[in-house]
């Protein structure tokens, strides 16, 4: 298992998709940090202590938005998609591993890849926000921040089978990578509101907006469930069609 993770690690690291990751776990801190020192409110972000939670928790909430979701379409589809583009597929599973275990792998360097940008993106975004005030972050400031990030972590990670299957279906990147799209839009749209209960795809999201009174009815367990079920039947639509999967 050792020897087939470290293969695929070799692959994503040598990839477009890892330029890609790093690049926005750089842009989006720095983005929102330059945005936010054009606003109005920056002299209150820098001087007031119940701003540190507020300035987190919306460049967390900005990199979900606008990078998190297509960037784990991206990864997800392009693990799969690239085996195909390069005749490799077959050719894997003729190897004295398990199919299971390729499958596994794959997924489990998704999720890795997954939270290396999460961390950067987390150190980066504390790191600036340091420097602006001159001083620590208060310790339960970071206790609930790393919460709401170990949280929308889980949910990124329930999302990763879904659009493996996708790319699995249609065998390319662009169904995906679309479909994460028009997540981003329906979230933009419907996010600050109980209706991110219905949203099974908004989970990365949830933790940052859960502890907003402004934000009524939300419920942790109902977003658990939806985003752990779809999770639970795209690994089992995984596992039937890798099983099934004749080698030419």
């Amino acid at each position: 298992m050792i020897e087939v993770l470290y293969c695929e690690w070799r692959k994503l690291r040598k990839s477009a998709a890892f330029i890609a990751t790093v690049g926005l776990a750089l842009l989006c801190p720095v983005l929102f940090f330059i945005i936010k020192m054009s606003d109005n409110n920056f002299e209150a972000i820098v001087t007031q202590d119940w701003n540190w939670a507020y300035y987190l928790d919306n460049e967390k909430s900005l990199s979900v938005l606008m990078a998190g979701l297509v960037l784990i379409a991206v990864i997800s589809s392009y693990s799969w998609v690239r085996e195909h583009g390069d005749n490799t597929l077959n050719v894997l599973f003729t190897y004295p591993v398990h199919r299971l275990t390729i499958i596994a792998s794959k997924l489990i360097i998704i999720a890795l890849f997954l939270l290396g940008y999460n961390l950067v993106d987390t150190l980066i975004s504390h790191m600036l926000i340091m420097l602006a005030k001159g001083e620590w972050i208060p310790g339960h400031i970071i206790v609930d921040n790393m919460i709401n990030l170990s949280l929308s972590y889980l949910f990124q990670v329930a999302l990763i089978p879904l659009f493996f299957l996708l790319s699995m279906i249609s065998k390319n990147i662009i169904l995906p990578v679309v479909t994460s799209i028009i997540f981003t839009f329906v979230i933009f749209a419907w996010g600050e509101s109980s209706y991110l209960n219905n949203l099974p795809f908004g989970g990365p999201f949830f933790p940052y907006l859960w502890y907003d009174d402004s934000v009524k009815g939300l419920s942790l367990t109902q977003v658990l469930w939806e985003n752990g079920a779809i999770m639970v039947v795209c690994l089992g639509v995984i596992v039937h069609q890798t099983l099934r999967r004749d080698v030419r």
